[in-house]
């Protein structure tokens, strides 16, 4: 298919030609005093890596190197870190500094290891909790737009052999897609004044910012990014422009309504803090995660999916054990009866959290 948008970007209408995913490689090694190692990897486009979800840096705590590489012709950024961590010390549960911009939107991981000592030995619990990054509050409307059946049959062909009203309806497809999640943002700011600003004031407000969408001019506009391979750098500006007249449109109804410069300010804070999640949403989910964690004697339970995932069995048992680092990696995941691994895409993580838990046992000696 040679349409130059196959979804919308991160904030609706955003380019996505030179976007890729990142590869994410995190590996956990649980020592029998109960401290840990950390390492992790982050490869990808360089823009990629460095944008959207924090990356482990030394201002987080990590022992970070970077690299730049090639992928062929493409460049690509290598960021390789670790951290080890004292026993009964808390794990991070992101990799952003504690007073990173991005804080409170980035992924979060809380991670536990619990030391479990019973007659018959000692028990290592590890869970790690993905949490759930919301989408259908956000996309939900929006990607039902461009799947209709009409729409979704246009797409499905080559721009070159579409009509200009076969054109123009995807590309209006495009603004009511963009409309409709541009107000998944404003009901998220709204709601955080419900208690103060009246229901017709905030329907008013909503109405206001809907209004920035029914635009002739925008639909042209559209029709140029979708069909002109020259016009990589003008979606970005398009998206700025609409977000400034949203603001300001939001902005000119509240004064109408006489609300109050106090509560206007919760509005736009709490509507860039929902257009900021919802970037960094989108920026996770085309990424990959592959997860290993190595536990103190053999693991007795454990919820990996895939075979070559899954410990193996007491009889399989490498002698010696293969090396648990990055660079064994490589070649698949360290399977012994020692460690198991997970792998998932970050779509997995839409609306829902991904759980890993793995249990291993030490005997007690005799």
């Amino acid at each position: 298919m040679n349409w130059r948008y196959t979804r919308i970007g991160i904030f609706g209408l955003a380019l996505l030609a030179g976007a890729g995913c990142v590869r994410r490689l995190e590996l956990i090694e649980v020592r029998q005093d109960g401290s840990a190692k950390l390492m992790t990897r982050f490869e990808g486009d360089p823009d990629d890596v460095r944008g959207g979800d924090a990356v482990p840096s030394a201002e987080s705590g990590w022992r970070v190197d970077t690299a730049a590489e090639k992928d062929g012709d493409r460049d690509k950024l290598v960021v390789t870190a670790e951290r080890d961590i004292p026993a009964g010390a808390d794990l991070p549960t992101t990799y952003a500094a504690a007073d990173a911009a991005n804080h409170s939107h980035v992924l979060e991981f809380p991670t536990t290891i619990t030391v479990d000592k019973r007659p018959e030995g000692t028990y290592y619990h590890f869970r790690r909790v993905y949490r759930s990054r919301r989408w259908a509050e956000y996309d939900y409307t929006a990607t039902a737009i461009l799947e209709n059946g009409n729409i979704k049959e246009l797409k499905q062909k080559s721009p070159d052999t579409l009509n200009a009203d076969e054109m123009q309806s995807v590309a209006n497809a495009y603004v009511r897609a963009e409309a409709a999640r541009t107000l998944t943002f404003v009901d998220a700011a709204l709601a955080t004044v419900q208690d103060d600003v009246p229901q017709d004031f905030r329907l008013d407000i909503r109405e206001a910012a809907s209004a920035v969408y029914d635009d002739a001019d925008l639909r042209a506009k559209v029709v140029t990014l979708l069909t002109d391979k020259d016009s990589d750098k003008s979606g970005d500006s398009i998206m700025a422009g609409l977000q400034e007249r949203v603001l300001a449109a939001i902005a000119n109804a509240g004064e109408q309504h006489h609300v109050s410069a106090k509560d206007m300010s919760r509005i736009r804070a709490a509507y860039e803090s929902a257009r900021t999640d919802h970037a960094i949403s989108e920026d996770i989910g085309d990424d990959v995660w592959t997860v290993a964690v190595r536990l103190p004697g053999r693991i007795i339970a454990h919820n990996s999916e895939k075979e070559d995932e899954k410990p193996k069995s007491a009889d399989e048992a490498t002698t010696p054990p293969t090396e648990f680092t990055l660079d064994a990696m490589n070649d698949g995941f360290l399977r012994d009866v020692d460690r198991c691994g997970w792998s998932f895409e970050g779509k997995a993580l839409y609306d829902r959290d991904v759980v890993l838990m793995a249990t291993s046992f030490v005997p007690k000696e005799k």
